[in-house]
């Protein structure tokens, strides 16, 4: 049997620990003494569950301090068996965790918290930014503003934009800390106002900055390749807002991001 078959069918029978062992599994397992092979599976399901649970604990910090230790182990181990990790770098585990949310079984659930599926997307696309090779870093003052309106750009993999249904990054800012603690200190009706950001990584640390619908309109009219004035041309933002968005680029990222 090669190895990778050996993997699928060990980590089914993991997450169905109780069905019967599958004739070439029970050859390849050899239990200790009195122990028979479908209790050394148990151990086995038991172990894979808890260890995919801390690493889920850790991809989406925000998500467990929301539910609590109990909801959130609940919620992951139907996870774990729906979608079994399938690489050994758990890093990027629990990418289908946002359509999870929504799944019917869970409509009490995000009837209550409907911001939910939100932030499991906002973690997902910050620890993959964190993940990335750190950028290099220019020097902002050698920037040559005079060739600003003719210039284009180019956004790389630690700069991305996102657009959500609710203003989920306050929430994320309080992973270490409690729901009561966040509650404390902003309203709940804030996460239900529509968010626009732009997450990029500098020093390495990744950054998030809301946007104004405009600002991030403007974003991706550069990120298509016009030049900084043909973007003026087509954007509806305000000379405010555009001067806000120069001086954002400016004190950030503008020499990595020109052609």
């Amino acid at each position: 049997m090669k190895e990778k078959d050996y993997q699928n069918i060990f980590v089914a029978q993991t997450l169905n620990a109780s069905s019967d062992i599958p004739a070439e599994l029970g050859e390849l397992i050899n239990p200790i003494g009195k122990i028979d092979i479908t209790k050394v599976m148990s151990v086995y399901a038991d172990d894979y569950k808890y260890r995919m649970l801390e690493a889920m604990k850790s991809n989406f910090e925000s998500i467990w301090m929301v539910l609590g230790d109990e909801e959130f182990k609940n919620q992951i181990f139907e996870y774990i068996t729906a979608y079994p990790s399938k690489n050994f770098d758990l890093n990027s585990y629990g990418e289908n965790l946002p359509a999870f949310l929504k799944k019917a079984d869970n409509r009490e659930l995000i009837s209550e918290m409907p911001f939910l599926p939100d932030l499991a997307q906002f973690e997902i696309l910050f620890w993959s930014i964190f993940h990335k090779k750190n950028p290099e870093i220019e020097d902002v003052q050698d920037f040559d503003k005079n060739n600003l309106l003719q210039s284009r750009f180019s956004f790389d993999e630690t700069i991305a934009f996102m657009h959500l249904g609710h203003h989920v990054f306050p929430l994320f800012q309080f992973r270490e800390k409690t729901l009561d603690d966040f509650l404390i200190n902003h309203s709940p009706e804030i996460i239900m106002e529509e968010a626009y950001y732009i997450l990029y990584k500098k020093y390495f640390k990744v950054n998030c900055q809301r946007l104004t619908k405009n600002q991030y309109d403007f974003f991706q009219l550069l990120k298509g390749r016009m030049t900084f004035q043909e973007s003026l041309d087509n954007s509806q933002a305000t000379p405010q807002e555009i001067q806000e968005l120069f001086k954002f680029l400016s004190l950030n990222f503008i020499n990595r991001i020109i052609l």
